[in-house]
């Protein structure tokens, strides 16, 4: 992607569930709650590859939209 020019950021959404202070799920009504955890990027670096794995290994990942 970063190859191309006209690509200047890409976006990266993270939907997995939602962690407590203690990383455990969060139920409410008897459901577990996902979340959004967007992480934009301008290229692609060691630094950008630890934050995106980090994300990744955060907690379980239930969808994942690059944009």
């Amino acid at each position: 992607m970063f190859a191309k020019p006209e690509v200047e950021r890409v976006e990266v959404s993270f939907v997995g569930y939602k962690l407590d202070e203690k990383g455990k799920r969060v139920v409410e009504d008897n459901e577990h709650l996902a979340q959004i955890r967007p992480v934009g990027i301008s290229g692609l670096s060691d630094e950008t590859e630890q934050v995106l794995k980090q994300q990744f290994d955060l907690a379980l990942i239930l969808s994942l939209l690059v944009l």
